[in-house]
């Protein structure tokens, strides 16, 4: 029996690397396009570049993570009362808000782009750009703070702490 969740763990981490080695390198070339490139150097492309640096981020970690708790097999790994899992839960949902921040901004970009064209340059500079992409690093990775230090914090109470 015990081979066959080995056989099956096997194919756990063959699906999870290859689809992460995937979002790597495309995420990867990515960055690489809008660093290199110079029709990418303005504030859509610092803008860009935040979206797949924060995409890097969270499929590194999760790959990482996975692959030591299958090899691992520890139960306690995969359990929320580890502080070490939590931290990593942070890590990985960090950049994934992180990323949805970032597609907000790149969205509100591309509209001033288009409903005001004659004014982009005054309401979007390389500076402005490159603050967007800290702010929603960190505001992904506040947002998951909230699950680091406490074990049994669920969605409804954060909501009802935050109502009341």
């Amino acid at each position: 029996m015990a081979e066959n969740y080995d056989h099956e763990d096997n194919i756990a981490i063959a699906c999870i690397a290859t689809t992460s080695i995937f979002g790597i390198i495309s995420n990867g070339l990515a960055l690489y396009m809008t660093r290199k490139m110079s029709c990418f150097r303005n504030a859509f492309g610092i803008l860009c570049s935040s979206f797949s640096i924060c995409n890097i981020q969270a499929i590194f970690v999760l790959l990482t993570w996975i692959t030591i708790v299958i090899n691992v097999k520890n139960p306690l790994l995969s359990s929320s009362e580890f502080f070490l899992t939590r931290l990593i839960g942070v890590f990985t949902n960090g950049g994934w808000f992180g990323s949805l921040f970032v597609h907000f901004f790149i969205a509100l970009n591309r509209l001033c782009a288009i409903a005001y064209p004659m004014k982009y340059k005054k309401l979007w500079s390389e500076a402005k750009a490159l603050v967007a992409g800290i702010i929603s690093w960190s505001l992904g990775m506040t947002i998951c703070m909230i699950h680091l230090f406490s074990k049994h914090n669920t969605v409804e109470n954060i909501l009802s702490i935050i109502m009341h």
